[in-house]
């Protein structure tokens, strides 16, 4: 782009057009200089690390996520609502008490009250939540 910043004009077509346009025959222009359809040697490819999760990891976050929904599903109503909305909906407390029609104090009560319920309902997992380092 910086080569060719002379050749767009404001009357012409758009500036994200031009831009494209440019990428585009960077493109066919690197196509044409390599022999079109000739691939390199798969031994020549880097190795790309992967960055997923293995399966252990997935197994054991399948876990946590089943024992903190147990823990979740014996917690009263309210504290329930208050805990997904703020820690899972990912809403601000002034929202989240807007949504259960109560004030934002009463909604940090019934997060506190629902934080220790879930701490107490989890410690007998402490070790499976985290890990062998526990």
């Amino acid at each position: 782009m910086w080569n060719s910043v002379g050749t767009w004009t404001p009357k012409g077509a758009r500036l994200r057009t031009w831009v494209v346009r440019i990428a585009i025959n960077l493109c066919y222009d690197r196509m044409r200089r390599k022999s079109y359809g000739k691939s390199d040697p798969l031994e020549a490819a880097p190795e790309m690390a992967d960055d997923a999760p293995d399966a252990v990891a997935r197994l054991a976050a399948r876990d946590q996520s089943s024992l903190l929904e147990q823990a979740m599903s014996g917690l009263p109503e309210r504290q329930r609502l208050a805990l997904q909305l703020v820690h899972f909906d990912e809403m601000s407390n002034g929202e989240a008490a807007e949504t259960m029609d109560v004030s934002v104090d009463a909604l940090e009560s019934l997060l506190a009250r629902g934080r220790r319920g879930l701490k107490a309902a989890l410690m007998g997992h402490k070790d499976e939540l985290l890990g062998e380092e526990a």
